[in-house]
């Protein structure tokens, strides 16, 4: 307790007011209970989604701000019962960003089922988050408008860590002033770069060098093992070392931390292995997500085909990157598609499992089917 009260002492500022989003879970009553004691400028709020168990903790959140005597608010949305996770987070969100007043910075605590964001993390994310809504752009213009905007939003304590090896990052942190910004990536002009990478017994192993804080020399971390295959993977743990760096976490840590990580479901996850064949299940859904999969699974199927099984997610987006969808299977020998899944939308006409099959033909890929 007292280890996550002074790492949260070291991201707050005694002048600032925040807004605690409680999820009525142990989480949030810890995080509440350490700003009391910090005597920070709070308030807080409640998200009720209409589930099943949204009452009981609804309850618990109105205990939680009566025991600490701050003013709380409680929010209740318009979701119908057993609405998807995705809903829930987008509606949880939007209310949170629309109710912040304009120098209120938003703290969140998550449910205890919530096994990927923790309250620390959304701690560090916690940097008044309006105009993150504005992502549902037109135009790449207005996409990297609202990049800029949240990052420009970061308080001058703050840090923001960024994909160098991405043109499109670049160019945006190109347009930041007065913001402390920290490069990770495999270019090696990152600020943290990995090197020396190698794939052995299904497994990632690579050599990260950085820049010492206090004295800028250079260090390396040593041969870290990382069981999640790829290059985009080695770039998601690039950012996550990037951060903890920065936040002073040893780097014998951090390798232990990356070594025991075993990866989150439906991400490049293992089913099964029938008759010799793996059978991995991957949620991307994107091109460039797509071509990232299948890019991991050629660094293990040496000389065995890949067979890629896709349904495509979205009549939309389909139509919005259409012609990436045609060209991100080059790495599968063979590509069967299923119906789209529409979550919700109407069809677009054109816009069918069908249609991608024959411009995935056309881009000249000789084996692809449809299933109907």
């Amino acid at each position: 307790m007292t280890d996550i009260k002074n790492k949260i002492l070291k991201l707050v500022n005694q002048n600032n007011e925040y807004v605690l989003a409680l999820s009525g879970g142990v989480d949030s009553a810890v995080l509440a209970s350490i700003f009391n004691e910090l005597n920070l400028s709070y308030r807080t709020i409640f998200i009720n989604h209409n589930q099943k168990d949204s009452s009981l903790l609804q309850k618990s959140a109105e205990e939680i701000a009566k025991n600490l005597e701050t003013s709380h608010e409680n929010i209740i949305t318009d979701l119908e019962e057993n609405a998807s996770e995705t809903k829930m987070r987008e509606k949880r969100y939007g209310l949170l960003f629309d109710n912040l007043k304009k120098n209120e910075i938003l703290v969140t605590g998550h449910h205890k089922d919530d096994k990927v964001e923790t309250f620390l993390i959304n701690l560090f994310r916690g940097t008044r988050l309006k105009g993150l809504t504005s992502i549902k752009a037109e135009n790449e213009k207005n996409l990297e408008n609202a990049f800029i905007n949240f990052i420009s939003s970061i308080p001058f304590y703050g840090f923001c860590s960024v994909c160098i090896d991405h043109p499109r990052v670049q160019k945006i942190f190109s347009n930041l002033k007065n913001r402390k910004i920290i490069t990770y990536g495999l270019s090696p002009n990152a600020d943290v770069k990995a090197e020396n990478i190698i794939v052995k017994n299904q497994k990632m192993y690579f050599d990260v060098t950085y820049k010492n804080k206090t004295n800028k020399d250079n260090y390396t971390i040593k041969n870290i093992s990382f069981s999640m295959l790829g290059l985009h993977n080695i770039q998601n743990a690039l950012a996550s070392i990037s951060i903890a760096l920065e936040l002073n976490i040893k780097p014998d840590i951090i390798k232990l931390a990356l070594k025991n990580f075993n990866g989150v479901q439906r991400r490049f996850q293992l089913i099964d292995t029938y008759k010799h064949t793996k059978i991995i299940d991957d949620y991307g859904h994107h091109p460039e997500e797509i071509k990232a999969a299948l890019s991991a699974t050629k660094l293990i199927a040496e000389k065995s085909k890949v067979l890629a099984i896709f349904q495509p997610h979205r009549y939309s987006r389909l139509k919005n990157h259409f012609n990436e969808f045609c060209s991100c299977f080059n790495d599968a020998d063979e590509v069967v598609l299923l119906n789209v899944y529409a979550a919700g939308e109407k069809r677009i006409a054109n816009y069918n499992n069908i249609d991608l099959e024959n411009g995935i033909r056309n881009y000249g890929h000789k084996n692809v089917t449809s299933i109907i």
